[in-house]
């Protein structure tokens, strides 16, 4: 009886230890709505500081403006990097394939597919303040952000010489407003 009890328990622990590890090793998808994993925009500094993950704190100037930047670890290999503007949550971006959006789109995911999973999204690139090439799903406030200085300024200001195409450049980050 004992010993069946003991297999029993095995047999258990080896499902529930299957379900939580698979799902540890699984991407995240969002939580709610403008939302990367445990964080939303909106949220104020200090209920992301009780949510207890460690996090580093620095302060950038962007467009004239001290925004403060949080790089708050989710998970040895989730880190989302939280802007805040008066207290509160205006960005969150990840570099993270962990996380995947509602409609299936990740980090190093190709634009190809990027348009497929959202027909409505929409390019934009070139130069203010630096190059820039995203694209902006429609959905929720999600922009993919590639890497414009590695595709280069006639890459992206004057549309030639791209060392690829377009269509096949990997996303390297994604943020959410």
């Amino acid at each position: 009886m004992i010993r069946s009890y003991l297999s029993n328990l095995g047999i258990a622990g080896l499902f529930f230890c299957v379900s939580i590890c698979g799902a540890i090793s699984e991407p995240q998808p969002a939580a709610s709505t403008h939302a990367l994993g445990p964080l939303n925009v909106g949220m104020s500094r200090k209920d992301v500081e009780t949510l207890h993950f460690p996090f580093m704190s620095s302060t950038i100037n962007l467009e004239g403006e001290d925004y403060i930047k949080d790089e708050v670890r989710i998970s040895v290999d989730f880190v989302i990097v939280a802007l805040f503007w008066n207290d509160k949550v205006v960005e969150l971006t990840t570099k993270s394939s962990r996380y995947r959006t509602k409609q299936g789109g990740r980090v190093g995911d190709i634009l190809e597919r990027l348009r497929r999973i959202y027909p409505s999204g929409r390019i934009s690139k070139g130069q203010e303040e630096g190059l820039y090439f995203t694209f902006d799903t429609g959905v929720d406030d999600q922009v993919f952000i590639f890497d414009a200085e590695k595709l280069g300024r006639d890459c992206i200001v004057n549309g030639k010489r791209c060392h690829e195409p377009l269509s096949k450049t990997k996303s390297i980050s994604l943020s959410v407003r």
